[in-house]
């Protein structure tokens, strides 16, 4: 199975619940077995727009996975920090996270864990439902305030 992990990046989101949320996925893959092939997870972070920390084949086990995201720091620079908008997210990840040459496999489900502080920006549910209605063959596991 191919898992990415869906981080909000938002001004909204203080230190304290950003750490929690690299907690949260640290705990996850502390109790998955990791390899090519067996779970492989890639990170991706949004706010404004979509950024991916590290695709699903650059590290192949567990504590590669929590190491790396242990060191993920708030506040990227990729995107503007002011809103959330994850539809634009989830089609990045269609488009540019679960290609062949970031690691994703044919004969591997793809699963999206997306943590969220709240609901995607002010006139935006239409745009959210028909993002994540347009996942053809896969899981998304929505866990939010």
């Amino acid at each position: 199975m191919d898992i990415v992990f869906i981080m909000e990046d938002t001004d909204e989101m203080s230190a304290i619940e950003f750490n929690d949320m690299k907690s949260f996925f640290v705990s996850l893959v502390s109790r998955m077995i990791i390899g090519d092939t067996a779970i492989r997870i890639g990170v991706v972070t949004y706010a404004d727009g979509a950024t991916t920390v590290f695709p699903l084949n650059q590290y192949s086990t567990g504590s590669g996975i929590i190491t790396a995201i242990t060191n993920i720091n708030q506040g990227s620079n990729a995107y503007n920090r002011s809103s959330r908008y994850v539809d634009k997210t989830l089609k990045h990840i269609q488009m540019n996270f679960f290609t062949t040459a970031n690691g994703d496999r044919s004969n591997a489900p793809n699963y999206y864990i997306l943590l969220v502080k709240g609901p995607s920006a002010e006139g935006k549910a239409a745009a959210f439902s028909s993002a994540v209605r347009a996942i053809d063959s896969s899981e998304v596991f929505i866990v939010g305030k």
